[in-house]
């Protein structure tokens, strides 16, 4: 019985030793909410264009591309580019590039406005108009242009302030800071300090196509006695070189009587037409696509997002 209560009372103790080891310590959880609040990421592509709806080679078109910045963070730009060319009676483009195809992109002297087409053998600058343009329809990101035309359109791009990589983007190289605040406290945008271009020009040697000699003649029979006021919707291709020859195969037994009879007039022009699938790019429109993307200026965002390491200043981490 003595050994028992021993135990016991060794038990006694331990328990009391826990107890008082709980109530040694002092333990609180309160909570309390810190109010924050995150800004906006605004950007937005500018561009001033000014369309032209007959583009002669040679003629500068105003083609103004930068970037801005109305959000409340600092972000990076890059661009990227493609150009395709599509016959105004047609839907599927007839001639493609990308920038991220290269120098064929941008392929056009500065300085003699002249590009680098394929005549079938090598590329010339010599102006040749054989009409034909061998170009891709659909050209993927590494197509090869040993064997098409080069672009037909320069590109007044600035290399100073923008970085063009292999990936086909040009790259802002500075930082493209956040919005300023107003008085009133609108945000003032923050734009690139210069535009990645400001023109483009249809190069002076574009082959608009492989044209007749001319001798071939259009017709008209109207009552209209002064050919300057003849509708072009009234004129007629004969395909035939003599006014005889037209008034003996092309017309009816009808138009004939009432030219002899002094009633209607058998007009004729002559006439120079591309020959068909030698048109060049004459009689097509021109799209050029820019594509524009914006990212939080970290270099994390940039190697995780873009995959590129780029030297631009100010970075965060």
């Amino acid at each position: 019985m003595k050994l028992n209560k021993k135990i016991f009372a060794v038990s006694g103790l331990a328990a009391l030793a826990v107890v008082g080891a709980t109530w040694a310590y002092f333990n609180q959880s309160t909570s309390i909410t810190n109010p924050l609040s995150t800004g906006t990421y605004a950007t937005s592509m500018v561009e001033r264009f000014t369309p032209k709806t007959d583009w002669q080679p040679g003629v500068t078109v105003d083609k103004w591309v930068a970037a801005e910045n109305t959000g409340d963070y600092d972000v990076l730009v890059r661009v990227k580019m493609d150009e395709s060319w599509t016959r105004k009676s047609e839907s599927k483009p007839f001639a493609t590039i990308k920038s991220i195809n290269g120098v064929p992109f941008t392929d056009v002297d500065a300085e003699s406005l002249l590009a680098k087409q394929y005549d079938g053998k090598a590329f010339s600058e010599d102006g040749a108009r054989d009409g034909l343009v061998p170009a891709y329809e659909d050209v993927s990101d590494n197509a090869a242009f040993d064997a098409q035309d080069h672009t037909v359109v320069y590109k007044n791009l600035d290399a100073a302030n923008w970085e063009y990589h292999t990936d086909g983007y040009w790259y802002y190289k500075k930082v493209l800071p956040a919005a300023a605040k107003a008085a009133d406290g609108k945000a003032v945008a923050s734009t690139t300090e210069t535009p990645l271009m400001t023109a483009i020009t249809l190069a002076k040697n574009v082959d608009t196509g492989k044209y007749t000699d001319g001798t071939l003649l259009d017709y008209a029979v109207t009552d209209e006695d002064d050919k300057s006021k003849i509708a072009d919707d009234v004129w007629k291709s004969s395909g035939l070189s003599s006014l005889t020859d037209i008034y003996d195969k092309e017309l009816s037994k009808e138009e004939k009587a009432e030219i002899d009879a002094g009633t209607k007039y058998l007009w004729s022009r002559s006439t120079s037409k591309t020959e068909d699938g030698l048109e060049g790019y004459s009689d097509a429109n021109y799209a050029l696509n820019i594509t524009t993307e914006f990212i939080q200026a970290t270099k994390d965002a940039v190697e995780s997002e873009w995959g590129i390491n780029l030297p631009v200043s100010g970075l965060l981490q």
